[in-house]
């Protein structure tokens, strides 16, 4: 499992059990998220499979800035039965499968998943899927799937960067229009300098840093996306242990180029 490694949680869940307290103190804005009174812009479908309470769902997504909500295609939060990565997946396409015993391993839980169901000029909608974590503990199972919704959140930011070639958004202090692919190209080129954010980003790497290459959409997606989702918890579990309770303070650059497209907004 040497290049799948990325594809197993249980690194991820022994990490989260032995650091539990301080993971924690850091997720006290979820519990302390009173809400407004506004309708959500999504439905919650399969209920009885979501670990997540409607609120805590609100809380998560309102982690994000509002400049970074209003770009959203989201429309559906979706509980599923629990699923796991099959035995026969490459780092370059893993599959799934819902027989544990097909699995690369006990611990290779699928958490989350993003689907678009409408993609037409007119309309653009993105589901995200979360999985029941089956053998994970209720504790440690909310934690990842806190992290994995505000990963999945964020590939309903992304995808119109690479897909809309009409999509512009007004980047830096001087509002300059800049295009999707432009976005994403500076930032593979500033991520690659590093190593990569994340245990399940690593599989992904080395990063593309030129659009033609057909690595390029998913392997720079996800790490943007664990990138985005380690700002906004402030740890993430990854190799090198000195930045897991601080992912990103070896790169000044990438937190800059992240909060900036976090607080961008669309240009009309």
């Amino acid at each position: 499992m040497n290049d799948k490694r990325g594809l197993d949680l249980g690194p991820v869940i022994d990490w989260i059990t032995d650091n539990k307290a301080e993971i924690n103190r850091r997720l006290e804005w979820v519990q302390q998220y009173r809400g407004g009174t506004e309708k959500p812009p999504y439905v919650l479908r399969e209920k009885e499979r979501l670990l997540l309470s409607e609120q805590e769902i609100s809380a998560v997504i309102h982690r994000y800035p509002e400049t970074a909500r209003q770009r959203s295609i989201l429309s559906v939060v979706s509980g599923q039965a629990p699923a796991w990565f099959h035995k026969d997946s490459t780092k370059e396409e893993p599959f799934p499968t819902d027989k544990v015993e097909e699995a690369l391993c006990p611990t290779s839980i699928i958490p989350g998943y993003i689907r678009y169901p409408t993609w037409t000029p007119e309309k653009k909608e993105a589901e995200i899927w979360l999985y029941q974590l089956e053998g994970v503990p209720v504790d440690v199972a909310r934690v990842i799937l806190i992290y994995t919704l505000l990963h999945e959140y964020c590939h309903t930011l992304v995808a119109e960067l690479f897909y809309n070639e009409t999509y512009r958004l007004l980047w830096g202090s001087e509002q300059r229009e800049i295009t999707g692919l432009e976005v994403m190209t500076e930032f593979a080129k500033l991520a690659t300098k590093y190593s990569p954010i994340s245990h399940y980003s690593s599989i992904y790497w080395p990063l593309p840093t030129e659009p033609e290459d057909p690595r390029f959409y998913v392997s720079v997606s996800e790490e943007m996306c664990d990138t985005v989702a380690a700002h906004l918890l402030r740890f993430m579990y990854c190799d090198d242990e000195k930045r897991r309770l601080n992912p990103l303070a070896d790169r000044p650059e990438v937190k800059a180029a992240t909060i900036r497209f976090l607080e961008t907004c669309r240009a009309s």
